[in-house]
């Protein structure tokens, strides 16, 4: 890793007041409190989430767009608004449901709302909710939930499909929120991402696949890691 932070020029202290101390503690507390050390580890985080952003962005729409698919295959094109489907879902996700109609109601009103307009709104939370044991029965996971999302894996399990989901959901969160990541097996992560993104479409993972840096950033040496 270059060291962006050894040049005399450079106030590194102002750059820690900036990024806030306790945003930076966990780097700080790993290099023993040296603070030019500990921003080139804060920053290979930084690029090593820049670089599974990609990925994550790409799941996260894949899932959701076959989420949408399948609910409207089981429920209707305006399955958000459908009695049996509302009277099903879980307290929560009935939540995030209805917060977002709502603020689209707010800022759309009087125009009629659209479910792929609720789709984009939902959160990522809700749609990985769905592979919850909650859910299993109620889809009808090994002959219904399963072949239409997971067009190409027949051996994915439902238990299979939310952990994954949920180890991805972890790692989605944590990167939009510039949070540290160094203490994740990214590696298994990474794996992760990709059985669900070949699972559900087989092109978009290779395109992904291809198009995705983390590898040689992870094999790059360091030090210094978050724990």
């Amino acid at each position: 890793m270059q060291e962006y932070f050894c040049k005399g020029d450079l106030d590194v202290t102002a750059i820690v007041r900036s990024a806030s101390r306790p945003r930076l503690n966990k780097y700080l507390q790993k290099t023993g409190g040296d603070i030019p050390k500990a921003l080139q580890v804060y920053h290979w985080n930084s690029m090593l989430s820049q670089s599974l952003y990609f990925s994550l962005q790409h799941w996260e729409i894949a899932l959701r767009n076959r989420l949408n698919e399948f609910l409207i295959f089981k429920y209707g094109p305006t399955w958000p608004f459908n009695a049996n489907l509302r009277r099903n879902l879980a307290g929560q996700d009935r939540q995030r449901l209805d917060k977002v109609v709502m603020r689209l109601t707010d800022k759309l009103a009087p125009a009629v709302i659209t479910t792929d307009q609720i789709v984009a709104g939902l959160s990522a939370g809700f749609w990985v909710s769905q592979f919850s044991s909650r859910y299993k029965a109620q889809y009808n996971w090994t002959s219904n939930l399963k072949f239409r999302v997971f067009l190409n894996d027949a051996k994915i399990t439902s238990e299979m499909a939310h952990q994954h989901c949920s180890n991805l959901l972890n790692l989605r969160n944590r990167v939009a929120h510039h949070e540290p990541i160094l203490h994740l097996p990214l590696g298994h992560i990474r794996d992760s991402l990709r059985t669900i993104l070949a699972g559900i479409c087989a092109a978009t993972n290779q395109y992904v696949d291809d198009a995705c840096t983390f590898k040689s950033l992870w094999n790059e040496e360091i030090d210094h890691q978050v724990q």
